[in-house]
Formats: C-alpha cells, sequence, structure tokens
C-alpha cells in the first residue's frame, strides 16, 4: 500500500486530487521522503501538488523530530514558502539554523516583493497575502489593499488580500473605514462578512456612511448572475448558509443541480442546502434524491458524518449509496 502511494504522487498522469491525497498520507520512510521532496521540487509540476508535498515534509520533520536542512536548503518555490513558514512557526531553532546556513529570512518585505511580482507564481502570491496578516505596518496593509483592489489580478489573490487586511484591523482593533468604502469585488465581500461577524460596530458605521448592506437577496442575485465573477458567486452560496428561508434554499437547489454552471459552485451548493437542513434540523429528502453530480456527492458526505439516520432514511427511499457515487468522478 505504502508503495501504492507512492507511484500514484509519482505519476503525473493521475488527477490532481488523486495526487493530493498521497501527498498528505502519515508515512516517514525514506522512501516516502525522497518522493515527496521530489515532487515538491518539480517546478514542471502543478503547484497545488508541490505545496502539498511542502506541507507533508514539514509535518514528517515536526512530528518525527528530525530536521533535513540540505533538502531544506535545496527545496524551490510554493514548496519552500510553506515548509519555511511551518518551521519558523513551530520549530524556531531549526528556523535559526537555516539562516546561520545561508538560507533566505522569510521577512514582510520579501512577503510585498513577492504579492507585488505579477510575474511571480500566482499560489505564491497568494500565500505571501497570507502570511502578511501576522504584520500590521502600513506598509503591509497599503500592499493588501493595493492588490485586493486591483480587478485585473487573479481573484484568489484578491481574495486572500481581503481577508487578511480584515484580519488584521481585527486583530489590532483599528478599522478603516475609507479603505473598505473603496474596496471592490471579492475583497470587499470577504472583508464586509468578517466585520458583520465579528464587529457589528464597524458594519453599522459602514452602513451609515453609505456602504451597501450585505442581505441574503443580494447573495442569491449574486449567485444567480452568470456573468458575475465566478468566485464571487461561489463565496455568497458559501454566505447563504447563514439563512434559511425557502427563496434561499431555492436558489441553493436551481444552481446545485445546474450541469452547465461551474463545477465549484455547485458543489459549495450543496454543501449549503445540507449544513441549512442540519441547522434547522429540517430534512429535505425530496430534493435531496433529486440532487445530482458533484452536489448530491456534497450533501451525503455531509449527511452520512452529521445526520445518519437521514442518510438510512435516503437509502431506503431508493437513493443510491454515496460510495457508488464516488466511483463516477
Amino acid at each position: 500500500m505504502h508503495n501504492k502511494f507512492i507511484d500514484l504522487l509519482l505519476d503525473k498522469t493521475a488527477s490532481v486530487g488523486a495526487r493530493i491525497g498521497p501527498a498528505l498520507r502519515r508515512y516517514d520512510s525514506s522512501d516516502f521522503k525522497d518522493a515527496l521532496f521530489r515532487v515538491a521540487n518539480d517546478l514542471t509540476d502543478n503547484k497545488l501538488i508541490r505545496r502539498a508535498c511542502g506541507e507533508s515534509l514539514a509535518d514528517i520533520w515536526i512530528r518525527t523530530n528530525h530536521f533535513d536542512l540540505d533538502s531544506l536548503l535545496n527545496l524551490q518555490g510554493i514548496a519552500k514558502l510553506v515548509v519555511l513558514d511551518k518551521i519558523m512557526m513551530k520549530k524556531p531553532t531549526w528556523y535559526k539554523k537555516f539562516l546561520k546556513s545561508g538560507g533566505e529570512e522569510l521577512t514582510p518585505k520579501k512577503f510585498i516583493d513577492l504579492l507585488l511580482d505579477k510575474t511571480a507564481c500566482e499560489l505564491e502570491r497568494e500565500y505571501a497575502a497570507t502570511l502578511l496578516v501576522r504584520y500590521d505596518s502600513s506598509e503591509v496593509k497599503d500592499a493588501l489593499f493595493r492588490v485586493a483592489n486591483d480587478l485585473t489580478d487573479n481573484k484568489l489573490i484578491r481574495r486572500a488580500c481581503g481577508e487578511s487586511l480584515a484580519d488584521i484591523w481585527i486583530r489590532t482593533n483599528h478599522f478603516d473605514l475609507d479603505s473598505l468604502l473603496n474596496l471592490q469585488g471579492i475583497a470587499k465581500l470577504v472583508v464586509l462578512y468578517k466585520i458583520m461577524m465579528k464587529k457589528p460596530t464597524w458594519y453599522k458605521k459602514f452602513l451609515k456612511s453609505g456602504g451597501e448592506e450585505l442581505t441574503p437577496k443580494k447573495f442569491i442575485d449574486l449567485l444567480l448572475d452568470k456573468t458575475a465573477c465566478e468566485l464571487e458567486r461561489e463565496y455568497a452560496a458559501t454566505l447563504l448558509v447563514r439563512y434559511d428561508s425557502s427563496e434561499v434554499k431555492d436558489a441553493l437547489f436551481r444552481f446545485a443541480n445546474d450541469l452547465t454552471d461551474s463545477e465549484d459552485i455547485r458543489f459549495t451548493c450543496g454543501e449549503s442546502l445540507a449544513d441549512i437542513w442540519i441547522r434547522t434540523n429540517q430534512f429535505d429528502l425530496d430534493s435531496l434524491l433529486k440532487l445530482q453530480d458533484i452536489a448530491k456527492v456534497r450533501a451525503l458526505e455531509i449527511i452520512i458524518i452529521e445526520k445518519e439516520t437521514w442518510y438510512i432514511e435516503y437509502l431506503k427511499r431508493g437513493g443510491e449509496e454515496l460510495n457508488n457515487l464516488l466511483n463516477d468522478f
């Protein structure tokens, strides 16, 4: 089984999802670590897989308390960034050894430079935006705002910048109302949601200053608008989990079952539907039976863990077993 996972990890013809699973296994043999390092350092391979391999390498070193300095010094790209971040936070003495051996220090300036470099790897830039949440200088906040508001930039990076900005404001208890009013797109949506949940007085100030209110209707309209940014629509589907009106559930069901729409959006709609049913303890068996494809799989994954009796009821009504559905993916 061990060798099977190594073979799958090294198989570039396999899907990203199939290869990431083995990358996250909890083995610590030299063969497994060698495979992780090999994939982590292959700059022609998928960035998400290289990131997962870096995370696993760092976790193995930390769990076994065995630091491979030579491997760290020779790592590259996103894998090196995630390993260094984990070690800096959990094993500062290892991080000092790395620096003494000539390794480059992780600094706010390094993360800012990486974030602002549009020629750099997008996954590395997104990770830099995430790491900047630890700092709160004006230079950090200015860089996060600049990228968050650049509508020509990658949406995932802008989302990460918005999340970090909101978290910095909340951690330092310093609200920048002018910046929030001037934010746009996905960044504004994530900042508003965080503030609405954690700093309601700030949210009220935003509304009093002419900011647009976040309402279920706004999220439904955004979800229904296929011309809108896909990431914003997916985020709207996530936020709708907080509501439980028939309009909300109807919209989620409609797009969960729209096979012409994005798989990510359909996945999220199925997830939100199941979470609403569980939170309100109102099981809509008919809707579950009618769900299709990835939305049905995701809803069943949640229900089988949280409400096993509902899953049994679903099977009794002729629903297909989750394992059979998973075989289709």
